[in-house]
């Protein structure tokens, strides 16, 4: 799957970020565990330093909104956690980083956080964002690359 301009320039994504998931770290006791509900991840199930993640997948999927009804969204799951609704912030991080080919994507290494400066709908809400890994692998066809010296 190919994750083209046009894709960027009219998603809709955030609003349906609406249920949370079961999140065990990686110590994997109770008291570790982050409690929530739901299928999806959300801002709750992470830190504000963030941590790196192994990209598993990236595909397209019909959500149910909160409003009701479905829409149609692009989701990453990340190796120990449920799936992350993208928006089109996360989406263009995605892209600038990894490229627009989301087949490419299993294998990588992207950091996710906690960041309470998100806004949705006027309000400061906080939400889940995305960054390049301190050091990140970019997966390639037949081959993985490592690459130590990140510029950001």
């Amino acid at each position: 799957m190919r994750v083209d301009s046009d894709v960027l320039l009219c998603f809709n994504g955030g609003s349906s970020e609406h249920s949370r998931i079961n999140n065990y770290t990686k110590e994997g006791s109770i008291s570790d565990m982050k409690i929530s509900t739901g299928r999806f991840m959300k801002q709750e199930n992470l830190t504000e330093a963030g941590e790196d993640y192994r990209i598993l997948r990236c595909w397209e999927d019909d959500v149910t909104l909160s409003e009701g009804g479905t829409e149609r969204k692009f989701l990453l799951e990340l190796e120990g956690l449920k799936p992350l609704i993208l928006n089109s912030v996360n989406i263009r991080v995605l892209v600038d980083i990894l490229g627009n080919e989301t087949d490419d994507w299993p294998g990588s290494k992207i950091c996710a956080f906690a960041d309470k400066s998100v806004s949705y709908g006027g309000k400061t809400t906080g939400g889940v964002r995305l960054r390049q890994a301190a050091s990140y692998r970019v997966a390639t066809k037949g081959s993985k690359t490592t690459k130590e010296d990140a510029p950001f």
